[in-house]
């Protein structure tokens, strides 16, 4: 019988501004946090995230730190470095700049003993910067229902939970089971361990309630061409290549359609926005040539305005000419980004343009009606003028008469 109920892993790389609000988070969920056993790997940060675990550490006999002395680059290592020492009943993954709703622990771990589930999910909020509330249900569009599944007869509806990696909790018998480990040194590895245990569970749980507060940061960020370089290009065809073959292994590589619906589009339209050379661009899209060929194979005629320029050079290995394309597409794309843009700028401010222009027609208003008072006032100002002068007039000529009597009485 395991001492602790969860195990929990966050891979830590330079989050020291975020981590501490995911540790607490970790310390006041419900379950009680005696039965957490909290790993933190330290992927060789250059900030005081490493300061951070050892003050943990030393605080809490449940906390336990992995300090790497070469950076991985990635999180598969760190993640795997947690799996060899997680002594949990079950092990569930966080990443240390998001935080855990309160009873998330609680509720993944009752709904997992209840029915033996193999893994239970829920969904996860986006949250900016200031840990506001942007998208409250990332699931929500996907239009899924609470309950259980079986993976048999419900796959396609299971990989709809592909997303949200540390929004589940998994069972660390069948990882150590399945010698499950994560791919180190690419990215998209948390994507290849989910399919992987998720092609060998018998079920599946969805509980629609909140279960991590994810930090969405510089993660969609459309600005970061930065990190569209060769190595994550490269890393991200290997994930996807690592899942085609765990489909294939499951005889059901048909399926991986569904997961792969829009990756190239989404990836074509991610080299436009990057700043590498033709050349790299052009040995990149040469790895990716299983993808084309399994696209055409499974008829996903649907492609982005984006990737159809170059689809059918890319299916006929020209990948110079379908380089060169890319390259010449980017000044439409960022005029189509910068139009994109200013359109959501309008729509997110256009209800405080509103407000500003309400205000100033108020203004505008209340300076009409001055003018009209000022206006006003003149003009009663020119009649009292007027009737005084009247009035001084006719007083004037009276004493004018008066003085003339007065004189002719004395002479």
């Amino acid at each position: 019988m395991s001492k602790y109920k969860i195990s929990v892993i966050l891979p830590v790389y330079n989050v020291d501004k975020y981590m501490e609000k995911s540790i607490e988070s970790l310390i006041n969920q419900t379950i009680g946090f005696e039965n957490l056993q909290v790993i933190l790997v330290d992927d060789n940060s250059t900030d005081q995230s490493a300061e951070i675990i050892k003050r943990y550490e030393q605080k809490y006999e449940n906390v336990l730190g992995i300090y790497l002395t070469v950076n991985s680059h990635a999180a598969g290592r760190p993640r795997n470095e947690g799996l060899n020492i997680a002594s949990g009943e079950y092990v569930m993954f966080l990443d240390p700049d998001d935080m855990y709703e309160s009873d998330a622990c609680e509720i993944l771990y009752n709904e997992m003993n209840e029915e033996n589930y193999d893994c239970v999910a829920g969904y996860y909020r986006e949250i900016d910067e200031d840990e506001n509330v942007v998208n409250e249900n990332a699931y929500a569009a996907m239009e899924v229902s609470e309950g259980g599944y079986s993976l048999e007869s419900d796959l396609e509806d299971v990989l709809k939970f592909r997303s949200g990696f540390w929004a589940k909790i998994y069972k660390r018998d069948l990882i150590e089971k399945l010698k499950l480990r994560f791919p180190e040194n690419v990215p998209g590895q948390d994507l290849v361990f989910f399919i992987k245990y998720l092609l060998n569970c018998k079920n599946l749980k969805y509980v629609e309630k909140p279960i991590v507060d994810y930090r969405v940061r510089d993660k969609k960020n459309k600005s970061i061409s930065f990190s569209y370089n060769e190595w994550f290009f490269l890393g991200i065809c290997q994930s996807y290549k690592m899942c085609l073959d765990t489909f294939k292994e499951k005889n059901v590589a048909d399926k991986f359609a569904i997961l792969f619906k829009g990756a190239l589009d989404f990836y074509v339209r991610s080299m436009i926005d990057s700043d590498l050379k033709k050349e790299a661009i052009a040995g990149i899209l040469s790895e990716w040539q299983w993808a084309y060929e399994y696209e055409n194979s499974h008829e996903q005629t649907e492609k982005d305005f984006w990737y159809t320029p170059v689809s059918n050079l890319l299916l006929n290995k020209e990948y110079d000419k379908a380089a060169d394309v890319i390259c010449q597409m980017r000044k439409l794309r960022n005029w189509n980004n910068e139009l994109k843009e200013a359109v959501e700028w309008h729509k997110n401010n256009s209800e405080s343009l509103q407000k500003q222009t309400d205000e100033l027609q108020k203004q505008i208003d209340e300076l009409k009606n001055w003018v009209v008072q000022v206006e006003d006032a003149r003009d009663y100002y020119k009649i009292q003028m007027e009737n005084i002068s009247g009035i001084l007039k006719y007083e004037f000529i009276k004493k004018l008469v008066l003085f003339y009597c007065l004189c002719k009485e004395w002479y």
